[in-house]
Parts: structure tokens; sequence; C-alpha cells
């Protein structure tokens, strides 16, 4: 008896087509299957920007401030007592004056007549002085017509009445030039050219020796004590006359600026203990009688100091503290740098030793860095070499 029916024989052969059909696909996408792309996954490194270190040689400028004030200021004193019988057109405060001009005129008629009579006491005193020389004269030969071998003694010669006449000539003389002076002294003349900056009297005023009539100050040249501290005196030059240190005076107006040139004269050569600060005072001049630069200005300063050479100027931000920095080596690897740092300049620090010319500075601030890290630089800024 036959097992399996021939019905079953075309089933069969259909499902082992299907089975080698279905093989040899399969074999044919392996065959001719795609190469797979294999993608290596990419390190993430932090960015950061770098500064090239670069020396150059520095001018240091140390800044300060200061009021301007004039070079000379002083009172007018009535010397004489009297009243006030003229004053200059010009008496006014702000006006100028020359050297001599005349600003106040005291009444002078009894110093006149004080003239008069010295000069009268001394014709007198000078006419009694010749009649006593003659009267000497003719005792000497009196005495010598004696005979006598005896040396005339002083009263013979009138020494004492001699001796006398003198001095009355020298006390007539004296009291002459006292008078002349009392008589110049009614005219208050500007003993400098200067401005008028107070007026304490008026037309008819009445003044005694000493009264305070106006106080008067010069014009054209101005100082300014402009404070510095201690620490910076070592980048200061020598004070000098033959060669001066030079100032940079500004003020603003509405919105413009004005700047002077000046030098510094000399060191008050006292410590301020409050602020640790030293006082130099510098002369200024101003360009013309509208110019700004009048006592009561406040100004800022920077004085030249010395020329260091080879000295880094970086920026402060790029400092971890008060002397390390972060560097960017060849491989791009961070290292710590401790560097000597001399002394601020505005927005950056000068350093004078630590630093090589070409050293890559890490620029960005970095939450945790770490010596040896691997970083991508951004790129790289040129060190800057002025302020």
């Amino acid at each position: 008896m036959n097992r399996f029916p021939l019905k079953t024989v075309p089933s069969l052969l259909i499902g082992i087509g299907l089975l080698v059909a279905a093989y040899a696909a399969v074999q044919f996408m392996a065959k001719f299957r795609p190469e797979a792309v294999v993608i290596e996954k990419t390190r993430l490194l932090t960015t950061v920007e770098t500064l090239v270190a670069q020396s150059s040689q520095v001018t240091i400028q140390i800044p300060s401030q200061g009021v301007v004030e004039p070079a000379r200021s002083t009172s007018l004193a009535a010397e004489v007592v009297g009243r006030i019988i003229e004053t200059s057109p010009r008496f006014e405060v702000g006006e100028r004056f020359a050297e001599g001009e005349l600003i106040l005129r005291i009444d002078d008629s009894d110093y006149q007549s004080a003239l008069i009579q010295a000069e009268a006491s001394l014709t007198e005193a000078r006419s009694a002085l010749v009649t006593e020389q003659a009267r000497a004269e003719q005792s000497a030969r009196d005495w010598k017509k004696l005979g006598t071998d005896q040396p005339p003694s002083d009263l013979v010669l009138r020494k004492p009445q001699l001796d006398s006449a003198k001095a009355r000539v020298s006390a007539a003389t004296g009291a002459l030039e006292k008078a002349k002076r009392d008589l110049e002294r009614t005219r208050i003349t500007a003993p400098f050219a200067g401005r008028l900056s107070t007026k304490r009297t008026e037309l008819g005023s009445f003044v005694s020796p000493g009264s305070v009539l106006a106080e008067f100050t010069s014009v054209g040249r101005h100082r300014i004590r402009l404070p510095i501290q201690v620490e910076d005196l070592i980048f200061l030059p020598k004070i000098q006359q033959e060669s001066p240190i030079p100032v940079t005076l500004k003020a603003e107006a509405s919105g413009r600026q004005y700047d002077w040139l000046g030098t510094v004269l000399r060191s008050e050569g006292e410590v301020e203990r409050a602020s640790r600060s030293i006082f130099l005072v510098a002369d200024a001049a101003e360009k013309d009688p509208s110019d700004l630069l009048q006592p009561g200005l406040f100004v800022t300063a920077k004085i030249q100091g010395q020329t260091l050479d080879k000295v880094f100027r970086i920026p402060r931000a790029a400092f971890l503290d008060q002397d390390r920095l972060l560097l960017v080596d060849a491989q791009n690897r961070l290292r710590f740098r401790k560097v000597e740092v001399i002394r601020p300049d505005g927005l950056d620090l000068l350093v004078a030793a630590g630093l090589q010319n070409g050293d890559r500075i890490c620029l960005t601030t970095l939450a945790a860095p770490v010596e040896g890290m691997e970083v991508r630089t951004l790129g790289s800024q040129p060190n800057p070499t002025a302020p």
C-alpha cells in the first residue's frame, strides 16, 4: 500500500522550490550587501581663546588727580592809615592787573605834609652840621695859636657837638626815607601780574595798617598737588630741573575733553599717613586768558614714569589669582604658570618675569581647569604692546 498519496507530491516540490529560492536570495543579498559605514565617536574638547605673549618696552604712566591752584597768592593789605580816595576802574573780582598797576589809592595829603616836614628837618640838620664843623675847625686853629705842647681835648675840638650834629642828620635822613615810603604806601599796586580773586573794601572806606583790602592771585602759570601711592615712587624718575618729568592734565566740560602739558617741579617730601600717599607739585601754563585751566578746576593727571624693557602687558581677566596664569602648550594642554606682576596698568597687569615670547595664555574662564587637560584653541590674539 502506498504511504504518500500522489496528490501531495506537487505540494512538496513547491515547498522545496520555495526553500531553495529563499536560500539563493539570502546568499545573493549577503554577497552584494553594501559596506557599513563606521562612524567614530567625536571627542568633546573645551574650546578656549588664547593670547600670544609678546614682551615690549613700556613707559609707566602713574595716574593721579588734583585741583588747580594759583602759583602765587597774596593778601593786599594797607600799610598806612587813611581813607580810600581812588580805585581802579577794574577793581572787580576776576579782573587782571599788570605788575605795578594801580589798584587803590589812600588819601596822601597828610603824608605829603610829613614828607615836606622831613625834608625841612634834614636841611636844618645838615646846616647845623656844617656850622658845627666850622666851629670845630676854628677851635683847632685857636688851640694851635696858644703854642702849648698839650694836645687839644675832645671838648676843645667840639667832638661831642659834632657827633650830635651828625646824628641829627642821620635821624633826619631816616625820617625823610620813612616819609617817602609812607607816601608810596598810599598807592596799592599789583605785586605781580595777576587777578583780583576777592575784594574787601570799597571807595571811601577808612583803613588802618594791617587791614586786608583784597586777595590777589597770579595768572599764566598754575600749581597742582598730585598725590601718588608710595608704591609708585620706585617707578618715578629722579626729579631734576635740567630734566623735568612730563605730566598730562585732563578735564572735561560740556562733553568735551581738554588737555594740558605740565611738568613735575618737586615732591613735598612727606608721606600722608591716612592714605599712604606722597604729594608731587606740578606746574602748568594756561594757553590764553579764556582758557579752562583756572584755579579751582579738578583735573586728572598721568605722570610719565620710568621706561621698562621686556615687560608683558596681560589683561586682568586672564589671571586665575594675583600671580597665576593658565597657559596652553604646544600639545594644546593646559599648564599653570606663576608670574611676577610688577604693577597694574588700567585694565592690564604688567608682568616682568615668568613668561616667554610666544607663550599662549588662556583668556577663557574655565570652571574647573586641570593641569594637562586637552583643549581646542579658537584662535590667538596678539599681545597688546601699548595701553
